[in-house]
């Protein structure tokens, strides 16, 4: 079996893109959302991409935002993944892939099994899970009941969010040098 490939969230600083690519991160998460504390200006994620576009896959995550934006965004800041989250269509990925080239991936927020045909409706290269919490869009680092999957059909390779732990750490595992993406 393959070792689970890591995409670490919230990225919003050079420094701390290569601080999470040199501890073996699979793909940068930059934020583009204007409301999240999280969020990545533009400026910074061309910089991000144009130093690390070669060595793993950088995701812009939108929350709810026009098209313009986001097949505007990609080029600009080298992305290799455009991360959908919240209340796109089925109909809004595929014009997102015709202009942009990059692969697509499509977040929901599972609460019950029954949210899982809702996601399957996705016909989108990466489909991303993550723990409902009211009043929170995502990135709470709450783990959801993995049981929920099961029964999920065949379809695009699943990614994990939120609270993804060591099976040793406790429940809530720091790393020694967080990245500044808390900051601001």
């Amino acid at each position: 079996m393959d070792a689970p490939r890591i995409k670490l969230c919230g990225v919003t600083s050079l420094e701390d893109a290569h601080l999470c690519a040199d501890a073996g991160a699979w793909a940068l998460g930059m934020i583009f959302s204007p409301d999240s504390p999280r969020r990545c200006t533009v400026a910074s994620a061309e910089e991000i991409g144009a130093a690390l576009r070669r060595r793993l896959e950088l995701v812009g995550v939108f929350v709810n935002a026009p098209l313009g934006v986001v097949t505007n965004t990609p080029e600009r800041a080298a992305l290799s993944i455009v991360h959908l989250h919240r209340a796109e269509g089925p109909s809004y990925p595929p014009q997102v892939a015709r202009r942009t080239g990059g692969q697509e991936m499509k977040a929901m927020r599972e609460r019950t099994r029954a949210d899982l045909p809702a996601l399957e409706a996705f016909h989108t290269d990466l489909h991303l899970v993550d723990a409902h919490v009211p009043g929170l869009r995502g990135g709470t680092g709450q783990t959801m009941d993995w049981r929920l999957l099961t029964g999920r059909r065949p379809g695009p390779p699943l990614v994990l969010a939120g609270g993804l732990n060591p099976p040793w750490a406790p429940t809530r595992w720091t790393a020694r040098r967080a990245p500044s993406a808390r900051r601001g």
